[in-house]
């Protein structure tokens, strides 16, 4: 990524909010991300956001 501000997508309508790349590895189970780059999107708030819905997400899914 060489540093870039938003992380490697631009910011286009097909790359911003709900198109983002969501919490959750389509193809390995168990594997899940949070951060700028994953759903809802970048900055610090949205960070911790992201990594509160993976938690919430997680919880959820391994009872």
């Amino acid at each position: 990524m060489l540093g870039t501000a938003f992380g490697s997508l631009a910011q286009g309508l097909f790359q911003s909010a709900y198109f983002r790349p969501h919490n959750k590895a389509r193809d390995i189970q168990g594997l899940y991300f949070a951060g700028q780059a994953t759903y809802p999107g970048i900055g610090m708030p949205m960070v911790l956001l992201s990594a509160r819905l993976v938690a919430e997400r997680i919880s959820a899914e391994w009872r």
